[in-house]
């Protein structure tokens, strides 16, 4: 079984994916160049929000290929394991994690475990999953366990990384990186080493490896800091700003140690890398190297990673030996995943605007097996046959068709044979060499997928989808010979382009698909909107009860038939302007949460208000079906309500969007019983529009005495 490393994101939320060059001397070794045959298996995330598709982590284990995807930041949770099994050709789900993504699998003492990333639960635990012989099982047993980064096995304990925090009062956390060992495989867990911790900065383990005897677990912190404490020269190099400041990397955190070490009986440090202003340490195994992705520089602001490196950051590819540490010589943009499997180490990097996968067995001669133009892969996985990469938009690619190439040259214009298409919206329906145009049934997910097959044909199969455009692979065909378009197993062109590049295929009122031939290209081709409805006024968030909030609670309220709905500020993400109204508009307003309802007292309710109104801001209600007045204090635990509508002794039935209901006691004060609709938020918004057209004059419903 292979050991198998994804790099985290240092957000803990998406990949950061370090850039780097190396400028060592190569030796005269002759690389072995291919060019990769790629299909399409499908896009298993494809009923996830855009933000949950990305496949993020592939790994192989007894025939099924497991799938990691989802954000931890944007918070896409709770996210199902799925997988694919080899054997029937399947996607399954398997099981659900109380996590906002997964990010890692890992096998401990022959068992496949997961560490949660990010519980959707409170923070008095982390979590843990474990496949058994009768399933996933959850362990919920790490104290305080923000965040769980990674899960070895070594000396008969399994040890789990993390990012904790403590009180010591109600008000003060204090994160810290924190190592946890078990030994009853996770049943319960015991601190064995903490990091240093203080007000300002963020502590956390992000990786252990079991190394030539030893356990090497790899910290990082970073502090915040204010604008006017960053020199001038950088702050050209900073992301957004996090609560007014920014999340500036502490490098050599330890000075010139680089790890911490435990050898069975006691913890130390080691300095392995000769090497200054180091940030971040992403560290793996191969042969009897312990191998290093190292991100250094100054003032380096993780935000500003996702964009990619900037100027004031480097990395660089070392290996050690447990004696010396070497710079690896591979010339390289970017490395985006690593696998290692058996004796051999795939990389899968970015080099000259294009992606390869990079194997070798001794790091000094690399294969380079290059990918077709117009993907974004993350992730790879090789069973000894057959290559797996998974992409941003969620599709998973198979390979075990590949030629030998003289340069990279004959990359140019080379596509998937086989592609997947999936989405709810024009703007992300399109995949290479082909596009969802319009819907059967608008806001719905439609899927298309295209297939070069031999004798000159196209073979495309549907579903929701209306219409749809091929822009002519011309790499993969014979243009002097006719097409051939199948759609859903029936042919339906025939001909010869004569110096068209594209084929707008169309389903008629008389159920039959429309072939005609067009001039549209994959370079040329913009989507169209969706428009379906209007807006007199424009719905912002700001003020003490924003329009945009006033309309979302009559929107769910309306589609559950129920006598209250209620939001919270924090669920809009966009304000909507002022005219025409798009699908896209309104996917962008607030994420793809169920309808969640339940039912409780006047009485009951007014308490929960009493509670909300002292929260922030971003965690304060609106509210559809009744109204009240508070007065708002200096000190926010002041704040009290002074008249409300509700009749105290009534039953009422209360809708919210799922993330409000599964963080109830956030909000509420305490949590809830409550149960699914049937409904989607982005449906429901749908449905009014189809059903009243245009918005009109709101009223506010909350009044604020200051």
């Amino acid at each position: 079984m292979g050991i198998r490393i994804v790099f985290y994101s240092l957000m803990l939320a998406f990949f950061i994916f370090f850039s780097a060059v190396s400028y060592c001397e190569t030796e005269d070794v002759d690389n072995n160049q291919f060019f990769l045959e790629l299909y399409s298996i499908g896009i298993p995330t494809a009923e996830k929000e855009t933000d949950a598709r990305n496949i993020r982590e592939l790994f192989m284990f007894e025939n099924r290929l497991y799938i990691g995807h989802g954000d931890a930041m944007i918070n896409t949770g709770p996210t199902d394991i799925i997988y694919y099994d080899l054997l029937s050709g399947d996607f399954i789900t398997e099981f659900t994690i109380d996590d906002e993504a997964i990010k890692k699998y890992c096998v401990l003492d022959g068992k496949l475990a997961l560490p949660g990333v990010d519980a959707t639960e409170n923070w008095d635990y982390g979590n843990i999953y474990l496949l058994d012989t009768d399933g996933w099982l959850k362990k919920r047993t790490i104290r305080n366990g923000l965040h769980v980064f990674d899960l070895v096995s070594f000396g008969g304990k399994w040890f789990a990384s993390t990012g904790c925090y403590f009180k010591l009062t109600e008000d003060d956390m204090y994160p810290f990186g924190g190592i946890f060992e078990s030994e009853d495989e996770g049943g319960s867990w015991n601190l064995a080493y903490s990091t240093p911790t203080h007000s300002g900065s963020v502590f956390r383990i992000s990786s252990l490896v079991s190394y030539k005897d030893k356990l090497y677990c790899f910290p990082y912190t970073y502090t915040g800091t204010k604008l006017e404490d960053i020199p001038e020269d950088y702050r050209q190099y900073l992301g957004k700003s996090y609560e007014g400041v920014h999340l500036i990397f502490n490098e050599d955190l330890f000075g010139g140690l680089d790890c911490i070490t435990y050898d069975g009986n006691k913890w130390g440090y080691a300095d392995i890398l000769d090497k200054s202003e180091v940030c971040y340490i992403t560290p793996f195994v191969f042969g009897d190297w312990l191998l290093m992705s190292v991100l250094s520089g100054q003032y380096v602001d993780y935000a500003g990673l996702s964009g990619g490196l900037p100027g004031n950051a480097e990395t660089g590819l070392y290996s050690y030996n447990g004696k010396i540490t070497e710079k690896i010589n591979l010339e390289y943009d970017m490395i985006k995943d690593i696998l290692i499997k058996e004796d051999a180490l795939y990389l899968l990097i970015f080099k000259d605007n294009l992606f390869s996968i990079a194997v070798t067995k001794n790091m000094i001669h690399w294969d380079y097996y290059y990918l077709p133009v117009d993907l974004i892969p993350r992730s790879i996985e090789h069973d000894g046959e057959t290559f797996f990469l998974g992409t941003d938009d969620g599709n998973i690619y198979t390979s075990n068709v590949y030629e030998i190439i003289e340069d990279t040259s004959y990359i140019t214009n080379r596509v998937p044979m086989k592609i997947t298409v999936a989405a709810n919206l024009p703007r992300n329906g399109k995949s290479c060499w082909a596009a969802i145009t319009n819907w059967e049934k608008w806001g719905k997910l439609a899927t298309l997928s295209c297939e070069i097959k031999g004798d000159n044909l196209i073979e495309a199969k549907t579903e929701n989808v209306s219409s749809f455009e091929v822009f002519i692979p011309f790499r993969e065909i014979d243009v002097e010979k006719p097409i051939k378009m199948s759609i859903n197993g029936n042919i339906a062109f025939e001909g010869k382009l004569k110096k068209k590049t594209s084929l707008n295929c169309e389903f008629t009122r008389w159920k039959k698909w429309k072939v005609k031939k067009g001039e549209e290209t994959s370079q040329t081709f913009e989507h169209s909107k969706m428009f379906i409805g209007k807006t007199d006024i424009k719905l912002g968030r700001d003020g003490d009860d924003p329009p945009l909030g006033l309309w979302m609670t009559d929107v769910i309220r309306s589609a559950a038939s129920s006598d209250i709905g209620i939001i919270i500020r924090g669920n809009l993400r966009k304000d909507l302007e002022e005219g025409e109204v798009s699908l896209g508009n309104l996917f962008d307003l607030i994420r793809r949460n169920r309808i969640c309802k339940f039912k409780v007292s006047g009485e009951k309710l007014k308490q929960m208000m009493e509670f909300n109104i002292k929260l922030s801001d971003w965690r304060k209600f609106q509210i559809s079906g009744f109204e009240m007045t508070y007065n708002a204090n200096e000190n926010p635990c002041d704040n009290s309500i002074v008249a409300c509508t509700l009749d105290l002794k009534k039953e009422y039935t209360v809708v919210v969007p799922e993330d409000i209901a599964r963080y109830a006691e956030s909000f509420f004060g305490e949590s809830l019983e409550y149960e699914y609709t049937g409904k989607l938020v982005t449906d429901a918004m749908i449905d009014w529009f189809e059903k009243y057209k245009k918005i009109r004059k709101l009223t506010p419903r909350i009044k604020i005495i200051k």
